[in-house]
């Protein structure tokens, strides 16, 4: 007994809504968290690179152990982070 074509055919890979598609590639992103360690002034976003990271816009502040947890999205392929603050 032959099977259907559709049966045959392997599923396309497509992004939940609740998971958003990578930019570049196209595929599902992974939900996870960016972590980092800063005792000092938190996560911040700077548009360049100085000596010790002074300036920038505060996007998060540190937990009581110097940690700052992001909320986000990854393609591991592509090596792209979506992240939430």
């Amino acid at each position: 007994m032959a099977s259907s074509p559709a049966a045959q055919a392997p599923a396309a890979v497509h992004a939940t809504p609740s998971v958003p598609s990578c930019p570049v590639c196209g595929r599902p992103m992974e939900k996870g968290l960016l972590a980092a360690e800063s005792f000092v002034g938190g996560a911040k976003w700077v548009k360049e690179r100085t000596r010790l990271a002074l300036g920038g816009e505060s996007l998060a502040p540190p937990d009581r152990w110097g940690n700052v947890y992001l909320d986000g999205f990854r393609c591991t392929g592509c090596r792209i982070l979506a992240l939430s603050y």
